[in-house]
């Protein structure tokens, strides 16, 4: 059973108060009764797949960090190709599902585009509701082309700047309020 928050994205707030997440924003793929679990958008590393992963070594891009939680785990996002279901891929949103890392780079080779997170968010069961209810986050409409976005590091004012509510105006809260 999926949760009313699956399929969504949550935007930290200023009031998160958590260094892992501060200025995320994450794709939540499960919720339900046990927790939560997704994966940050926005934490590109300066790890390269191709000098981290054996045998991933044609493959181009950044590790991406997915979140605090268990940092050995990899999990790969992909664009949709033909014959995709057949290896393992598995729809998301849009045209944007997980992929089996444990078949290789090569089941890889017809998806336009990849990205491989390691680590992930996860929240037991109750925590992200009482997060979400002390305005830690900020719960807003997912679109396929923010999983994947070119500008991993902008995503957060993006997200936020596109919200039609005064959540939008978040988009300008400075790094730092003090300084202000």
């Amino acid at each position: 059973m999926t949760g009313f928050h699956a399929r969504r994205l949550i935007v930290a707030t200023p009031r998160i108060g958590d260094g892992n997440f501060e200025r995320t924003v994450v794709l939540l793929v499960e919720h339900n009764a046990e927790g939560a679990f997704g994966l940050v958008l926005n934490r590109p590393t300066s790890l390269v797949v191709a000098e981290m992963l054996t045998g991933w070594e044609d493959t181009p891009g950044v590790l991406h960090s997915g979140g605090p939680v268990s940092p050995e785990t990899l999990i790969a996002l992909s664009v949709e190709w033909p014959g995709c279901t057949e290896v393992g891929w598995q729809r998301i949103i849009g045209n944007i599902g997980s992929a089996d890392l444990s078949l290789g780079p090569g089941h890889l080779a017809e998806t336009p585009e990849v990205r491989i997170f390691f680590g992930y968010a996860g929240w037991s069961a109750k925590q992200l509701e009482q997060e979400i209810a002390a305005g830690a986050w900020f719960v807003v409409d997912a679109r396929p082309e923010d999983v994947l976005c070119e500008d991993p590091e902008g995503l957060w004012r993006a997200v936020l700047a596109r919200q039609a509510t005064e959540v939008s105006w978040f988009r300008n809260y400075p790094d730092n309020p003090r300084s202000n």
